[in-house]
């Protein structure tokens, strides 16, 4: 049975679950290489690539695989990117995000992950959450250490066929979480 998300609102943010037609807007943020650089997809060299993404990374989830697509990232009415929950194991779950380049350094990130994380410890049957980053990305890691997440451990994470980087992982407990602050 696949999950429905609720949307979530706040400011002048809407998290409402990907849709298909969603698949411009993707092209057009994850076009960007500065967007991708941290990311295991992209940049987009046509809109294909997008509409691929979107069906097969977001859309359609195996059915034995018990979670939302996840959320599209709207800001001021328009597309900005993706936070989903993507991997399960037991009653953990993994989320992975982007966000447009012109939203970094706002503080857009750190709210809306927030809200994401409450909404799974609140409505999902899970007990803890995990991120993974590439070692190199200094500010997502500062981000995820703000929100309390705490390092788990390092692995090699394949980020295009072959090319293998550093990666970390990082833990946050349902019995560590504060809520929003």
């Amino acid at each position: 049975m696949k999950i429905k998300l609720d949307d979530l609102k706040f400011s002048n943010i809407l998290l409402r679950e990907v849709n298909r037609s969603d698949y411009v807007s993707f092209y057009r943020v994850g076009s960007n290489p500065n967007m991708c650089k941290y990311l295991n997809w992209g940049p987009f060299k046509n809109i294909g690539e997008a509409l691929y993404t979107l069906d097969n990374f977001y859309l359609n989830r195996p059915d034995n695989y018990n979670l939302p697509v996840g959320y599209s990232i709207i800001i001021d009415n328009d597309f900005r990117g993706i936070i989903d929950y993507h991997t399960q194991v037991d009653n953990s779950i993994s989320i992975g995000y982007f966000l447009e380049e012109s939203y970094w350094h706002k503080g857009y990130m750190n709210k809306i992950l927030r809200h994401v994380i409450e909404y799974a410890f609140n409505n999902l049957d899970i007990d803890k959450i995990n991120i993974q980053t590439l070692a190199e990305n200094e500010r997502n890691i500062n981000l995820i250490k703000n929100l309390s997440f705490k390092y788990e451990k390092e692995e090699m994470v394949e980020v295009d066929d072959n090319d293998y980087r550093l990666g970390y992982n990082y833990s946050l407990y349902k019995n560590e979480f504060g809520g929003i602050k």
